[in-house]
């Protein structure tokens, strides 16, 4: 009230006001440090998730090399039993009759 006895509307309003205003900053703050958390915690999903799929895209690399080593290595000893067949040595069969040769030339009476 004031110095006539009359409530001081204007003077309620302000400080309601002020009040509610008050609740309202703090509620936004609050809002705002809530975003600002799942912001960053959305931020780590995405680095992991991302980390994940490059561990997978370079474990499906190696395993595709392996692969393709595999396979050649399966091609290159079908095309060299196909022509040892027909008689045409292979470098891995030359390397093996060299090392038999040398073993036999060191036996006595082998060369006679």
């Amino acid at each position: 009230m004031n110095e006539k006895n009359y409530i001081d509307l204007k003077g309620m309003q302000e400080r309601v006001d002020a009040k509610f205003q008050a609740k309202v900053d703090k509620s936004w703050e609050s809002f705002n440090k809530q975003q600002e958390r799942a912001k960053k915690e959305q931020e780590e999903v995405n680095e992991l998730f991302r980390k994940s799929i490059l561990s997978e895209r370079k474990e499906a690399e190696k395993k595709r090399a392996a692969e393709i080593e595999a396979e050649k290595a399966k091609a290159i000893a079908e095309v060299e039993a196909k022509y040892e067949s027909q008689g045409v040595k292979s470098e891995k069969t030359k390397q093996r009759d060299a090392a038999f040769k040398s073993m036999l030339g060191n036996i006595r009476g082998m060369n006679d």
